[in-house]
């Protein structure tokens, strides 16, 4: 095609314009029409050639708008509308040169109709309506790889006070879309039992119940509240509204309340409501009094008392305070670990090792293997102790040194 062609293909004409109009508006229809079709999650799409056509033309701006790192949602509908209308331009130019040379064939019926075949088969949905293929992404697929493992870890090994508070997206500042349907930070349903959670906040407790803390995940969850609102009641001193404020500022149902809430979700599946309402440690507080007054008056014992360790490095002996008093014959055994795992112990009663006395209100002992031995950061050793009146074990970490 020469230049005289070229300049005659694209001349604007009224009808060119008229044209240029109607398919622009049809081609952006099309092309969005396409991306509900690719979209995970999407319901219903047409599908025609002429969606096909204007998806392939922005490709190029789709990469221009990748190095663009401020690229916002304006400006991909920008870019749409801008290959849409350069989609109907061309085709109303070619549509226009068609009929022009299948003009000439004036005894031919059919060469003549073919420029309106070409603008039926453009933009004609093929070969139906078609349903969406692209299932969502099941939620468990996405997080069981990289976050059931930290669960379980959190379980087995650490303190369950961190398996209680730990979520998927900790730490992460990319909007979570876990199910894959365009919806950033959507409500899914998550566990065997399918409690409702936002994705920006799927706590291992709904995801892996941890054995430790129950046989179900309601006991699961139930044990977490106790173990969340006990921690925050011994840090401050036993006041309900503090312990629970500090509850709830761990356990939140999103990380962006005004994206997703449970307004909508039926209170029996609303597990926040349910084992964390905001009252929640004043319950507990309330439970565990009440638990206490109807205890058997022998099952109401003293607990065991342990705190501040101290070393001595004049003859290497540690002084602690306790509650813990001798019974003869029966065994009173400690054991000191350091960060590294290496051991020492003392015991007295039917087994003897190392020295241990019994003070008023205290406990002096000095270990078989010289204390000396152990890593020099007192702070990270952990004092255990075994005792028979109060019939328990108690561990401490941290001993200072004098």
């Amino acid at each position: 095609m020469d230049t005289k062609s070229l300049k005659e293909f694209f001349r604007p004409t009224k009808i060119k314009i008229l044209l240029f109009i109607c398919f622009t508006i049809v081609f952006y229809i099309e092309t969005v029409n396409l991306f509900q079709l690719l979209n995970p999650g999407g319901e219903l799409a047409y599908l025609s050639l002429a969606g096909i056509l204007s998806t392939i033309i922005l490709i190029p701006f789709f990469i221009l708008c990748s190095s663009i790192t401020v690229a916002t949602t304006t400006l991909y509908i920008i870019m749409v509308i801008i290959a849409s209308a350069i989609s109907g331009y061309l085709f109303s130019c070619l549509i226009i040169s068609l009929h022009k040379y299948f003009g000439k064939f004036k005894h031919n019926k059919i060469l003549k109709t073919l420029p309106v075949i070409a603008i039926i088969l453009l933009f004609f949905p093929m070969p139906i309506n078609l349903l969406n293929s692209f299932n969502p992404v099941e939620p468990s697929e996405v997080i069981t790889q990289s976050f059931t493992p930290v669960c379980e870890t959190l379980c087995d090994e650490a303190g369950l006070f961190e398996y209680c508070a730990y979520y998927f997206g900790k730490g992460d500042s990319e909007i979570i879309d876990l199910n894959k349907n365009g919806r950033e930070n959507d409500i899914i349903e998550i566990g065997n039992q399918h409690w409702s959670a936002c994705e920006s906040r799927v706590y291992c407790f709904l995801h892996h119940p941890c054995k430790r803390l129950g046989s179900t995940q309601k006991e699961v969850i139930e044990r977490c509240s106790k173990l969340l609102c006990n921690r925050y009641l011994d840090k401050y001193s036993g006041n309900a509204t503090l312990a629970s404020k500090a509850v709830l500022d761990k356990i939140k149902i999103s990380s962006n309340p005004t994206e997703c809430n449970f307004f909508d979700v039926p209170e029996r599946d609303n597990w926040h409501k349910r084992f964390f309402p905001e009252n929640v440690c004043e319950i507990e507080k309330e439970i565990e009094e009440e638990e206490k007054e109807e205890l058997p008056e022998e099952e109401n014992k003293t607990l065991l008392s342990l705190s501040n360790c101290v070393l001595n490095t004049s003859d290497w002996s540690i002084t602690c305070d306790t509650n813990c008093q001798q019974v003869m014959s029966e065994i009173t055994m400690i054991v000191v670990k350091d960060k590294k795992g290496n051991i020492t112990k003392a015991a007295k009663g039917f087994i003897n090792t190392g020295d241990i006395k019994f003070l008023e209100g205290k406990i002096k002992f000095k270990t078989d293997t010289l204390l000396s031995t152990l890593e020099s950061d007192t702070s990270l050793w952990e004092v255990g102790l075994v005792c028979s009146n109060p019939d328990e074990v108690k561990q401490v970490t941290g001993v200072k040194q004098i």
